[in-house]
């Protein structure tokens, strides 16, 4: 089953600048519950923006860079949108799509289930979120000290 999981703010803000325009360590660690021992499908500049590395999960990071090397050893790196998309599409177990924007959008018609955490900030960032969550049912919401997060089913 492919998920997708993002966090946004008021603003629907996903990043800045190449960055996380937020760290929310109660919603990293959701990240992490959701994502371990699963492969995690991100750009390389999402990628980068991590500064640890995501342990007990292989990344599948997409880049144009061809000669792309990796900070971790738990990195499959891709330079061709459909070899990506085929290989998560004939993943047999859960894949979870990470990030950033370009990565949501080319992956969101395969997707079944959209984790949206809410983040209580107002920042204005570069980078915005599809309202993708339109295109789906949400089947859960749980509100945590510091953000909630929506379920969404297709």
């Amino acid at each position: 089953m492919i998920h997708m999981i993002v966090a946004i703010n008021s603003t629907r803000t996903i990043g800045h600048h190449d960055t996380m325009p937020f760290h929310n360590p109660e919603d990293l660690a959701h990240f992490k519950a959701k994502t371990l021992n699963h492969v995690c499908v991100m750009g390389r500049v999402t990628y980068e923006s991590i500064p640890v590395k995501l342990s007990n999960r292989m990344i599948w990071v997409l880049t144009s860079q061809l000669d792309y090397e990796p900070k971790h050893d738990n990195v499959i790196v891709f330079n061709d949108e459909s070899q990506l998309l085929d290989a998560v599409l004939s993943y047999q177990s859960d894949i979870f799509i990470c990030g950033g924007l370009q990565i949501y959008r080319l992956f969101f018609p395969y997707v079944s289930v959209l984790w949206l955490s809410h983040i209580a900030d107002e920042f204005d960032g570069d980078v915005k979120l599809d309202r993708f969550e339109d295109h789906m049912t949400l089947v859960n919401s749980v509100q945590y000290n510091t953000f909630m997060c929506e379920e969404y089913h297709r």
